[in-house]
This record gives structure tokens, C-alpha cells and sequence, in this order.
């Protein structure tokens, strides 16, 4: 077998294998989303946004004189899934204190309409943004509480109708929470949202590294002795070891049994381990094979010249 096909079968081990990585990042993305409801961003009470255009129309029409709150998801985020029941009561609880003719809610696919995540510099999902009216979406506050729950929902979106008066009938004990955010003007919100902006990101990076940090130690043992099986399920196949279709099923089992769902990152470095074990095998056994074609070639030809000029004529024909 000649060079050039040695290095057309390693071009296509290696390119098998990257293609082989990224489908299987693509089914674990699709496996996250899986994992939630069907469709459950429908669930929201929020009014949905198709496009930025719509959304502007929005500010300049009906939402002109009202607070806009918008809730920035992704249809793949669990976190924007696990806090939909608060917002959801939150948007009946603001609808009752001050009335559908000065607030509206809706929400928005941030990874859909790009427009808009770049003009609010969404960092994560999820993401909550109040505009103020009049403003054609210029001036706005961000969610900047941890965690993200009913009563700091409650408490952002009290300090941003800080200037609005409650209706009538609105309970005493919110309209006594409001009123200890009447300091809270619009130009001082203006100042305040650089600040605010910065201070969210810090607090949604620190809390993605550490939940990051947790994820790998929790999982660090497992991947281990996944990569441990791996290499003596490799082993067994380099062996020609008649036990290894035996030993696979087992495997399998155990890893159905355990549930554990390995990263993309993982994936795509098993893809590579076995694509470099597989590539050298195939180049040892074609090296073998040339080997013994040149033994069987020198056995099949006579003799010729001395023992300097041969092995000369068999380089040369090698």
C-alpha cells in the first residue's frame, strides 16, 4: 500500500471522527432541551415578540405611555422554565396594583431576534429588562438581584414604578414596600444602568465558573472511569480479544443504569483518543504487510551482484 493512501485513510479516520464529536454535541444540546416541557415557553402570560420591528412598534404605539418589562429566554434554558411561575404571578399582581393602562409584559426569544439581545447586551438567560415609557427603548433597568425569585422580581420591578401611583385598591402592605423607593427617579436610573449592567454580568459569570467548577468535580470521577473502560475496551480490540462484543453489553447497561450524560467536551475527546489509536493501528498492520510483501518479493527474485549492490536495487524498488 502506497504513502498516499496511508495518509487518505488517516484524513478520513480523522474527519469520521470530528463529524462523529460534533453530532454527538448536537444530540446532548438536543437531549437539554428535552429534558423540559414541550413548547413551555407558551406557558408564559407574557405577550410574545416575532421581531425587533414589532417590538418597536410596540413602544410606539400601545406601550408608548407604559412600563415595558421584557423576559429574555432561550426555548433550551431551565433556568428560564424554573422561574416562569413567578413571573407569571408577578405580571397578575403588577396588572392588579397599577393597572394594564401603565405596565406590559412580554417576552422575548433572545436567541431568535439578535437585534434586540445585542441592543440590551443580554448576557444570559434569563434576562429581565423594564423600559421606561416614552423613551423608545433608550432608557431601561436591568435585573441585577440574586437569586432570581418572586420577592427580588417583585422588589425590581417596585423600585421601577417607584414614581407611578398604585391603584386604590392596592394592598397596604405593597403600596408601604413601593413608597420606600420613591427616591428612585428616572435620571437617577439612567446613571445607575452602566452599573447595574456591569454588576449582573459579574454576578451571572461568577455564579456560571462556580457552577461550572462543581459540575467538573462532580462528574471528574465518573468521566474517569469511563476514560479507564474506554482504553481496556481499546486494548481489547488492538488484542484481537474475542470477549470484547461480551464485554460491551454489560457496559452499556451499566451506563443506562447510571443515567450519566457525558459533556461535549467529552465527546469529542473520546472521538479523538479512538480516531489516534485507530490511525496508528491501521499504519502498524499496513507496515506489516509492506514488510512481509518485500520478504515474499526477495524470496521470489534471484540473487544478483554483491551483497552492497542488492540491497541498493531493493531500496530502489521499494
Amino acid at each position: 500500500m502506497k504513502k498516499s493512501n496511508i495518509q487518505h485513510l488517516f484524513t478520513h479516520l480523522v474527519l469520521s471522527f470530528v463529524i462523529f464529536s460534533a453530532i454527538s454535541g448536537i444530540q446532548h444540546k438536543t437531549e437539554a432541551k428535552g429534558s423540559l416541557p414541550d413548547n413551555w415557553w407558551e406557558q408564559s402570560l407574557a405577550k410574545p415578540i416575532h421581531s425587533s420591528q414589532e417590538y418597536f412598534d410596540l413602544l410606539g404605539g400601545e406601550g408608548k405611555n407604559k412600563f415595558v418589562f421584557i423576559d429574555f429566554y432561550m426555548e433550551y434554558c431551565s433556568w428560564c422554565y424554573y422561574i416562569l411561575a413567578d413571573f407569571n404571578q408577578l405580571i397578575e399582581d403588577m396588572n392588579e396594583w397599577y393597572g394594564e393602562e401603565k405596565v406590559e409584559f412580554i417576552k422575548v426569544d433572545g436567541n431568535k431576534i439578535k437585534k434586540l439581545q445585542e441592543l440590551y447586551k443580554v448576557p444570559s438567560y434569563p434576562y429581565f429588562v423594564a423600559v421606561v415609557p416614552g423613551t423608545n427603548g433608550k432608557t431601561y433597568s436591568a435585573f441585577k438581584y440574586q437569586p432570581r425569585n418572586y420577592d427580588t422580581l417583585k422588589k425590581w420591578m417596585l423600585e421601577v414604578m417607584a414614581t407611578t401611583p398604585m391603584k386604590d385598591q392596592t394592598p397596604s402592605s405593597v403600596v408601604a414596600e413601593e413608597s420606600t423607593y420613591k427616591q428612585v427617579t428616572v435620571p437617577q436610573m439612567q446613571q445607575q444602568m452602566p452599573q447595574a449592567t456591569a454588576q449582573a454580568q459579574k454576578q451571572v459569570h461568577t455564579s456560571m465558573i462556580s457552577n461550572a467548577i462543581k459540575d467538573i468535580g462532580s462528574q471528574q470521577n465518573t468521566q474517569n472511569k469511563k476514560m479507564e473502560e474506554l482504553i481496556q475496551l481499546l486494548e481489547s480490540a488492538l488484542k484481537d480479544d474475542p470477549s470484547m462484543g461480551g464485554q460491551q453489553q454489560p457496559e452499556q447497561q451499566k451506563t443506562e443504569q447510571a443515567g450519566v450524560q457525558l459533556s461535549p467536551a467529552t465527546y469529542i475527546l473520546l472521538g479523538l483518543i479512538g480516531g489516534t489509536l485507530a490511525s496508528v493501528t491501521l499504519i502498524a498492520y499496513v507496515s506489516r504487510q509492506n514488510v512481509k510483501q518485500r520478504k515474499a518479493k526477495m524470496r521470489r527474485e534471484p540473487s544478483s551482484g554483491s551483497p552492497l549492490t542488492r540491497s541498493l536495487d531493493e531500496e530502489k524498488s521499494a
